[in-house]
């Protein structure tokens, strides 16, 4: 995929990923994180929000930074690097909110 992303930094096993969005007004953590299924071994969840100032996980959070675009580009280059570590694994994700699936699903396809 030939568009811009921030700079992520991955952990060793390619299961989480931290990236900063960078807006007008803030600058916003995010974060990327690849669970395992509890019943399947070779699925992985998609968990993605921003990183709050207690160091969890806001799958919620609306930043509003107008860069939707490169955020999921981002996003979707850490799937090339969780497959490059994990390449017989299988991931799923859905946006938190009916809402957010059809503008990801949406959004995903204009980009690849």
């Amino acid at each position: 995929m030939d568009k811009p992303i921030y700079n992520i930094e991955t952990s060793p096993d390619g299961l989480y990923h931290i990236f900063e969005s960078v807006g007008v007004q803030k600058n916003t953590r995010k974060m990327v994180v690849y669970v395992p299924d509890d019943n399947k071994a070779d699925l992985f969840h998609l968990i993605f929000g921003d990183i709050t100032d207690d160091n969890n996980l806001d799958v919620f959070a609306i930043s509003n930074n107008q860069d939707m675009k490169m955020i999921l580009s981002s996003v979707i280059q850490t799937l090339y690097a969780f497959f490059e570590i994990n390449p017989t694994k299988k991931v799923f994700f859905t946006g938190s909110t009916d809402a957010r699936t059809r503008l990801y699903r949406a959004t995903i396809s204009k980009l690849l």
